[in-house]
Formats: C-alpha cells, structure tokens, sequence
C-alpha cells in the first residue's frame, strides 16, 4: 500500500518466515465449535474478524477461502485489534477470526476451533511474512548501516531460531508476557536474509 501511493520503500531484512509444519504455524482462521464451519469456503455468507483490512491476516484469509473453492467478496471482513477477536467470537458477533500468537493460543485453549493455519496453508515454507522496510533514498545513501543492520537481523534471526527460549524472555522484558503464556506459543520462523 505504501509503494502503491508512491513512498519510496525498500524492505533489508527479513522479519519472520513460515514454518516447515503446520504444528509449528503461529497464524489460523478459527471460530466457535458450533458454528457449522469446518473449511475456509464454509466461510462465504459470514463475518470474518481481522486485525486491519488488506493486513496480511486480511489477505491470507482470502487467498485460503478461494483456495478452497470459496469466494472471498461473499465474505464480510470487519477490522478489529487481536484482543477483542475472542469474545467477539464468544458472543457471536462474528463467525471466525484471523489470528496469530499469542492470540492464536489463547483463543484455541478457550476453544476456539481452527479451520486452517494461515502461513502454512497459503504460504509456502520459508516464505517471508514479515519484513524491515527503510527508505529507500536513505538505503542509497547508507549502504553501510543497511548492511550492518542487516548482519544484527540475521545474528538475531539464527539466535531465535537455535534459542527459542530467548524469544521469550525478550517478549517477557519488552512485551509483558508471562513465561506462561509463551509456553504455550507457536513461534514463526526465523531465517538469515
């Protein structure tokens, strides 16, 4: 969106990758376990909570409704921030939600079903979800800080991934997650750029 109305971006590093296996997918369309919907083309006729609309969220959730066979303008998408999705769900003022952690495990251990996992079912493994945008005048005129920032991503990146424990205590420290909770989190992937 932000190319398209003409600002000057270009991503340097890699945030976040989709995981080898679906066990390990942080992201998933969930609803209720009554609500009769069992696949994403279920989903035509209903209301669809998202974080922001054309947020990844957003888009993956419409590419899996018509990758199954569904057409994803059936689908009513409202925007809503991750916290409120679960009772949203609860009190049915939505059908499913898109949500990644620590939402995504919060709201299946309240039971929340999962329809699909959104990163591995759309995404192919590897593939980048999240990246680091700068300006792109300011990356011609710096390649030396776009380089070394660079290297810190990916030092960053193998230490989450070989040490996954240090993600939580970074999300402790910073985020105000309780060990508890990120117990019992799913983590995306983390590749060197």
């Amino acid at each position: 969106t932000a190319v398209e109305r003409g600002l000057p971006l270009q991503a340097v590093a890699n945030g976040t990758s989709a995981p080898e296996e679906r066990e390990d997918d942080p992201s998933a369309l969930v609803t209720t376990e009554d609500a009769g919907i069992e696949r994403p083309s279920d989903l035509e006729g209903t209301t669809v909570a998202v974080n922001a609309l054309t947020s990844l969220p957003h888009v993956l959730a419409a590419a899996a409704i018509d990758a199954d066979g569904g057409d994803p303008s059936q689908v009513t998408f409202v925007a809503m921030p991750f916290p409120d999705m679960a009772s949203a769900l609860d009190r049915g003022a939505v059908d499913a939600a898109a949500v990644v952690e620590p939402f995504y495990s919060e709201t299946v251990s309240d039971g929340a079903k999962v329809i699909t996992n959104l990163y591995t079912d759309v995404l192919d493994p590897g593939d980048s979800f999240t990246l680091v945008f700068t300006a792109g005048p300011f990356a011609e005129r710096n390649p030396e800080i776009v380089e070394k920032f660079q290297r810190a991503v990916d030092r960053a990146s193998l230490v989450a991934a070989n040490e996954p424990h240090k993600v939580g205590e970074v999300l402790e420290e910073h985020g105000r997650l309780s060990p508890e909770r990120f117990a019992q989190m799913r983590l995306p992937g983390y590749r060197m750029n």
